[in-house]
């Protein structure tokens, strides 16, 4: 076998991701968060292997955090309310749809808000590398708040997420705001 033989063959639509990454880990000081990754329950080879081949990981929901899924317009005026109250925001990624919360497991499972779906336990989240956010993003998603850098397990308030969804929905007129 020659040595191109051995090589990986990897497609432009990967190495413009994996240059991207590259390109958006410039600086970044520790560049995975093994131990949020660890606490999700997916395998941390499994999902630095995707990062590493320019795909997005999977990792699974309910048993560190579950995911709260909020749409474009009102989950950005809830985000921007609890920002403004100087709240304590975990993990929060963007995508075309709105944006996916990241809040302990249980704290919203029975939550009954328009156009909120609360992701627990059987469900799976699509990640991209934590240096995604910002400019950069990746199959539409980019970190709207990255998860920790170190070991600590941060995430968002369910109660103040609630009220200022809440909040957001009636400013923004949506009808059954008050879930």
């Amino acid at each position: 076998m020659t040595p191109e033989a051995a090589q990986p063959r990897h497609t432009a639509g990967q190495r413009v991701r994996r240059a991207h990454l590259s390109e958006a880990a410039n600086g970044y000081d520790e560049f995975a968060p093994v131990g949020w990754i660890k606490r999700s329950g997916a395998s941390v080879g499994d999902v630095l292997r995707a990062w590493h081949d320019g795909r997005l990981a999977t990792v699974p929901a309910g048993k560190a955090w579950d995911v709260v899924q909020l749409p474009v317009e009102a989950g950005s005026e809830a985000l921007r309310q609890l920002k403004s109250t100087d709240a304590q925001l975990g993990p929060i990624l963007s995508t075309p749809d709105g944006f996916l919360v990241l809040v302990a497991v249980g704290t919203a499972a029975d939550w009954n808000l328009p156009s909120v779906t609360v992701h627990g336990d059987g469900s799976t989240l699509r990640i991209p590398h934590p240096v995604m956010s910002g400019p950069y993003e990746h199959d539409g998603r980019a970190w709207a708040t990255v998860p920790p850098r170190d070991d600590r397990d941060v995430l968002t308030d369910a109660d103040a997420l609630y009220g200022a969804y809440v909040s957001a929905a009636a400013l923004l007129g949506i009808e059954g705001a008050l879930g």
